[in-house]
């Protein structure tokens, strides 16, 4: 197993506009990249890009406590299971969520980045 990072995002589209750059220089440098994301139309363009592509559920507007805790569990299997080396977070719920789901399943480094 190779260098993994995981990009996690509240919304796929936002990779495809915002990050392709760094993903495909991430890919060139042979890095596995995954994003992490709700489900979307632009789950095809990253797989097309290269990347993994893991789902979770997320509401960016939801606070009920059973929908958030659905969110950190969902993010905890999909670490478990693809074990990145690095964890990189982008908006609110994901900086959270993702990061602690990482640091409870033993992803070494989490990064959580503020947009905006």
């Amino acid at each position: 197993m190779g260098l993994r990072l995981a990009l996690t995002v509240n919304n796929a589209q936002d990779v495809l506009i915002w990050r392709q750059a760094l993903v495909r220089a991430l890919l060139a440098a042979e890095i596995e990249v995954a994003v992490v994301a709700p489900p979307g139309p632009a789950a095809t363009a990253l797989t097309e890009l290269g990347c993994r592509v893991f789902h979770y559920p997320i509401d960016r507007w939801a606070l009920s406590p059973v929908t958030e805790a659905r969110s950190l569990m969902n993010l905890y299997g999909i670490y478990r299971q693809w074990r990145p080396v690095i964890a990189h977070h982008f908006t609110i719920k994901p900086n959270f969520y993702g990061t602690l789901a990482a640091r409870l399943s033993g992803v070494p480094v989490a990064v959580a980045t503020v947009t905006g």
